[in-house]
């Protein structure tokens, strides 16, 4: 599943609730878009949003690796500790937790008043909310582009989508 495409700017209301964008919605599916939604804490200030398929896909993945027992134990302490489990309401929102506002750092009024302004960018089979302030800048999403192109470019078995 890769439905989930683009970059979208939203806005958080006073209860903290932001609208999925209507391209996720639709290319995702009903199935997934009304499951359960796990939240993790990305890099920085970021929040990365799984469908629960994805996130079991991964789970089982994880243990039928080659990787020791304890490694995974360790990886999934790290990961269930700071995950939050989330659904979208029948308007098609979600709602962003204390602990989710906390990792943000959106948590009290938004500067110059009214909701706080994010940014949800498509990653495939997940999404990724900035708050709009922290979300890096042009050239260093550039760059890290062309490097992210080059070693999947240079792996076996992948055929390069841009050479």
């Amino acid at each position: 599943m890769h439905g989930f495409v683009g970059k979208h700017n939203v806005t958080l209301d006073e209860k903290y609730r932001w609208v999925v964008p209507a391209i996720f919605r639709k290319r995702a599916g009903l199935n997934v878009m009304t499951s359960d939604i796990w939240v993790l804490e990305g890099e920085g200030a970021s929040l990365v949003f799984v469908p629960d398929s994805v996130f079991q896909e991964h789970l089982d993945q994880l243990e039928n690796s080659e990787l020791k027992p304890i490694d995974i134990a360790e990886y999934k302490e790290h990961l269930f500790s700071s995950a939050s489990i989330t659904k979208m309401d029948g308007q098609n929102r979600i709602l962003l937790t204390p602990t989710m506002r906390e990792h943000l750092q959106v948590d009290g009024e938004a500067p110059g008043g009214g909701g706080y302004e994010m940014k949800v960018v498509g990653s495939g089979y997940r999404f990724i909310m900035y708050r709009l302030d922290n979300y890096p800048e042009e050239g260093t999403r550039k760059a890290d582009y062309k490097k992210s192109i080059e070693k999947i470019g240079s792996a076996k078995g992948i055929t390069s989508l841009f050479s």
